[in-house]
């Protein structure tokens, strides 16, 4: 933590060094035996649910006049031996000015056909829910050493754990339940919470950690 602060501030990234007293302002319902002895804030970072981001930026880029098309891209194509759009999974070519890479880990294969690595593997991981609560038990996205949490607008609790961990192994329903058990202990309170539901996914991660981002 104390060389990601450095390398942070170095490249000009908004961090702040905070103490155990000041965390504990901010996360009261967080209990203070767990509560480390200093962390990291960063003040312009967020959270918002995908499907609503990816919703609303749709809906506004329709409304400035784009044109949606619902389907899957399986390639690129070329003019003067460069990428002038897509080629869809019907054969049909879209062409444009520019094409911009936004797949996730179906980027990987995209870019595999021109030839292009992309150093990014895909690891297991597991969402813990809570069922919805009035009580704001959680006021900032929290990543600490062993469990990462949040509330949304609507009062989940959604939780992911280091240990026992993202890897759902044998026994997914078993280790989701360890994990909220966790943020009942984590949380004052959080002994109200009822368990909901659990997800499991494959996210993208950078191989040396950092975020990709080219022309």
């Amino acid at each position: 933590l104390v060389k990601k602060e450095k390398n942070l501030s170095a490249w000009g990234y908004d961090v702040v060094h905070m103490q155990k007293s000041q965390i504990a302002e901010r996360e009261p319902f967080i209990d203070t035996c767990i509560l480390p002895e200093w962390g990291l804030c960063y003040p312009g970072e967020g959270a918002i649910e995908a499907h609503i981001a990816a919703r609303q930026l749709i809906a506004d880029a329709e409304a400035k006049g784009t044109k949606l098309i619902r389907t899957t891209a399986k390639g690129f194509c070329k003019n003067n031996g460069c990428v002038s759009g897509v080629v869809l999974a019907s054969g049909e070519e879209v062409q444009g000015d520019h094409v911009v890479v936004a797949a996730g880990l179906g980027s990987v294969s995209l870019l595999a056909s021109e030839e292009l690595a992309l150093p990014v593997t895909r690891v297991p991981a597991l969402l813990v829910n809570s069922k919805p609560t009035e009580e704001k038990l959680v006021n900032e996205v929290i990543n600490s050493k062993y469990l990462y949490v949040r509330q949304t607008p609507d009062g989940v609790i959604r939780a992911g754990c280091e240990y026992p961990g993202d890897d759902p192994g044998d026994d997914p329903e078993q280790t989701a339940r360890d994990v909220f058990a966790k943020i009942r202990q984590t949380l004052v309170g959080g002994s109200t919470l009822e368990f909901d539901h659990y997800t499991i996914g494959h996210k993208p991660v950078p191989e040396d950690a950092l975020p990709i981002i080219g022309p």
